[in-house]
């Protein structure tokens, strides 16, 4: 092999070895682990870049300062291999007295690596010029350096056969990058013992320093995943832009030579505003392949949290939570399963980590999780997360702890306004049976009255049960039952129902029904819906008004649906706050809890609706109007 290729070999991978112990260390300074590797990345930077330039000296003097160096940075290697390995394995404390002895051993071989014990004198080698000569030293720290690293490997090997899923992914890339640039570094013996085999350790280096960064990153060997993954991105980015940049100057210079040098700063200025343009995709890009390469499991740790946190904010019953954050870990983490426990209770699954949900000292229970369905460990990275993400949790089952009390004050406050409303019309069917009643006596005898009396007391009866029916059906608990609905009747329902309410208040009610087709859907649930929607347009109009309904089909993206406008001439919404309207909690009366609209929305949803807010409405250019839409499953037209 010509002796510049293998120099420009062993130069590179040396500067590679240099940056990758100067990173590892500017990363984890306080890492016994990132201590050992760093240091070892050196003393190989070192041994390689003295072998490299040893090369290019033409003096023999020169040529044995160089070896020295070479050879000194060689006697450290087994020390900070094993070190490394110790410190990857957990035994550092308990193997203090091996890493004592092998620095022991290490410092009397740099004390006699000056002297001619060590290396008396040198060798011409075809291809490779200079070679030490073998001396009863020397062979004495051939042996330990080979010693070392097999007492290492053995140790590494046990781990590995005692270790299974991530660890076992981490131990076996150090074992195989390991023993490749081992086997290969030992070849640099061979010259000096008159072994004739090939020297492959230009071959092999290389490959254990590629082998050594693709476990950082990839099976995250040391904790600096975190910086690695947009520096990869950057640097790939850098090459592209770099070689994009060569190609279209070697381009320009060939097909618009005059152009160019005449205009070399416009014609600059071009490429460096095109590239400008494709940054942005080429990142996105970038970061794909990156990601795809080294960090397959790898999730964007600020967008979970985003993206959790304002999932978590719209539930607001506990198996709801519980749904979403199965399926929100499952997705986020790729593990087998996830459950949240209250209290003490166990998952129906066999976890392997469980993290407390607790908040302002409460405990509100546990969530556990399953195995990764990669086989990997939970790092420390999604620890932190998981617990970031637990405590968001305990967050939720406060609010929706605070949701139960403040719906059920909703609904109070909601059945109060109607009942006040209804006083009146319990009064005059009562008025009535009591007068009936009354007189009775006097009449018992008269055939007519007695006609009259069984003709007007059970009417007037029905009629008081028809409003107790209205006022549960109002305050019932709402339990998703699906079936067919005529939306129509079940509007005027609603509007019989505030009839009086809007009679005391001098709120004319208009309405107009298109035929429409039937709803699957739950007629509880709706009529809650409409209800909070008449009430907030009859709060509107404290001194009265008009409240106008329209039901018209209309088309979906599902098909064809039916679309209820409710309109009042009330005060209206501000434009700054009608993105807010459907928020739970948030409410623009003094007394108000926030929740009407919230449910209301929600409902809607679940129903694959849609509902909207518009004001001032475009009609009377006051007031509000919403809106509601909801997909049909086909059937007759209703009136």
């Amino acid at each position: 092999m010509n002796s510049s290729i293998f120099a420009a070999a062993i130069l590179l991978t040396a500067i590679a070895s240099l940056a990758l112990a100067i990173f590892v260390y500017s990363k984890g300074r306080s890492s016994a682990l990132n201590q050992a590797l760093a240091f070892f990345s050196l003393a190989l930077a070192v041994w390689m870049f003295a072998q490299g330039i040893e090369i290019f000296v033409a003096e023999k003097a020169a040529v044995l300062v160089w070896l020295r160096i070479q050879e000194g940075a060689a006697i450290f290697l087994p020390v900070f291999f094993l070190d490394f390995i110790f410190s990857l394995l957990g035994l550092r404390d308990s193997k203090k007295w091996v890493l004592r002895l092998s620095r022991a051993v290490a410092l009397g071989f740099i004390i006699l690596d000056f002297t001619p014990l060590f290396i008396k004198d040198v060798m011409l080698i075809e291809g490779f010029k200079y070679y030490p000569k073998l001396t009863a030293v020397y062979a004495l720290f051939a042996f330990w350096l080979i010693s070392s690293f097999i007492f290492g490997f053995a140790y590494l090997a046990a781990a590995l056969r005692r270790s299974s899923g991530e660890q076992y992914q981490k131990l076996l890339y150090v074992f195989a990058a390991s023993l490749v640039g081992f086997l290969g570094g030992v070849t640099s013996f061979f010259p000096i013992f008159n072994i004739n085999l090939p020297i492959i350790s230009h071959f092999t280096l290389p490959i254990y320093v590629g082998v050594a960064v693709y476990a950082i990153v990839r099976h995250k060997l040391l904790d600096i995943t975190i910086y690695v993954r947009k520096g990869l991105v950057y640097s790939f980015i850098t090459a592209i832009f770099t070689a994009f940049y060569v190609v279209l100057l070697s381009l320009a210079n060939s097909y618009f030579q005059g152009f160019w040098q005449n205009n070399s700063i416009l014609a600059a200025l071009c490429i460096v505003l095109g590239m400008c343009f494709v940054f942005q995709p080429l990142k996105d890009w970038s970061q794909r392949v990156m990601d795809n390469l080294f960090f397959r499991s790898h999730y964007d740790y600020q967008e979970t949290i985003k993206s959790f946190s304002q999932g978590i904010s719209a539930v607001i019953r506990g198996d709801e939570l519980d749904g979403f954050v199965k399926e929100k870990i499952k997705k986020t983490f790729k593990v087998d399963d996830a459950q949240i426990c209250l209290d003490d209770s166990l998952p129906q699954f066999s976890p392997v980590l469980a993290l407390a949900i607790e908040s302002k000292g409460r405990k509100w229970g546990s969530l556990f999780l399953g195995r990764k369905l990669s086989g990997d460990d939970y790092d420390i990275e999604d620890k932190n997360l998981l617990v970031t993400l637990a405590q968001q949790i305990a967050v939720a089952f406060e609010n929706i702890q605070l949701y139960q009390k403040l719906a059920r004050s909703e609904n109070l406050a909601a059945l109060g306004t109607m009942v006040a409303g209804l006083a009146h019309e319990i009064k005059n069917p009562l008025a009535a049976i009591k007068g009936m009643t009354q007189v009775l006596p006097e009449n018992i005898t008269d055939q007519d009255f007695i006609v009259k009396y069984t003709e007007i007391v059970p009417r007037q009866l029905d009629r008081i049960n028809n409003i107790v029916e209205k006022l549960l059906k109002a305050g019932r608990a709402p339990k998703s039952q699906r079936q067919i609905v005529d939306v129509n009747q079940l509007i005027r329902e609603v509007i019989d129902f505030h009839a009086n309410l809007c009679s005391k208040q001098d709120i004319i009610i208009f309405h107009e029904f298109k035929d429409l087709p039937v709803l699957e859907a739950d007629p509880n649930q709706l009529y809650q819906v409409f209800v909070n929607l008449f009430l907030n347009s009859i709060q509107a109009m404290p001194e009265g008004g008009r409240l106008e309904i329209f039901s018209q089909r209309e088309s979906t993206i599902d098909g064809d649906g039916v679309a209820i406008d409710i309109i009042d001439t009330g005060a209206g919404i501000p434009p700054e706050k009608l993105d807010k309207i459907f928020d739970p909690f948030f409410t623009l009366k003094e007394t108000g809890t926030g929740l009407g609209l919230f449910m209301a929305i929600r409902v809607i949803q679940e129903h694959n609706g849609t509902i909207e807010a518009i004001s001032p409405a475009a009609k009377s250019g006051k007031g509000t109007h919403f809106r509601v839409v909801l997909p049909v499953v086909g059937g007759q037209a209703l009136g």
